[in-house]
């Protein structure tokens, strides 16, 4: 008996020292620039949209490419409708998860408030921003140029036809993008 307890122990001792070598290893890598795809954990949801994302030791604050989900409502503004449905959608599919960043050619790699301009790759390989648009719980954000835009779109359109979330009935009706001073 006493010699099964020590083998238990003895493996616990290993697997712990292990992750303390890892831990380590990967501390002391330098950390790079938020650049290419990359695996990265979720570590925050702020808004539908937004997401803080750790990669290589350091976090980062990550806008999904190409959506505009309704926002929660800061600086004294009331929030959008169906922002925290929004919200809760996106940490459901994301948070404390791993997810790939996918970096864009033709779009620019920050917005104007030094948020990396990523599409996000869920765990189950599916994109979040197709999610969204696809539960009717953000738009085609229409200021920025996306090779999957039209997919985006069409998806968007199947929602508005559904009359699902933000196209239903008590959601704005409008086509027209946020105004830029939400960017």
């Amino acid at each position: 008996m006493a010699h099964q307890r020590g083998r238990g122990e003895w493996a616990r001792f290993c697997g712990t020292a292990l992750v303390l070598a890892l831990v380590l290893v990967a501390g002391s890598v330098p950390a790079t620039e938020f650049r290419g795809d990359q695996i990265g954990t979720v570590v925050a949801v702020l808004d539908g949209d937004t997401l803080i994302v750790e990669l290589d030791g350091r976090q980062g604050r990550v806008r999904i490419c190409g959506i505009d989900a309704p926002e929660r409502g800061r600086a004294g503004r009331r929030p959008e409708f169906l922002a925290a449905a929004a919200t809760a959608f996106t940490q459901r599919a994301v948070l404390d998860r791993s997810v790939r960043l996918e970096r864009e050619d033709g779009v620019p790699d920050r917005d104007r408030y030094g948020r990396l301009l990523r599409h996000v790759i869920t765990p189950t390989g599916e994109s979040l921003a197709e999610q969204l648009l696809a539960a009717g719980l953000a738009r085609v954000y229409r200021n920025t140029e996306s090779s999957r835009r039209s997919r985006f779109e069409a998806i968007e359109e199947q929602a508005r036809g559904r009359r699902l979330g933000i196209f239903g009935p008590r959601g704005r009706s409008s086509r027209e993008p946020p105004s830029d001073d939400r960017r």
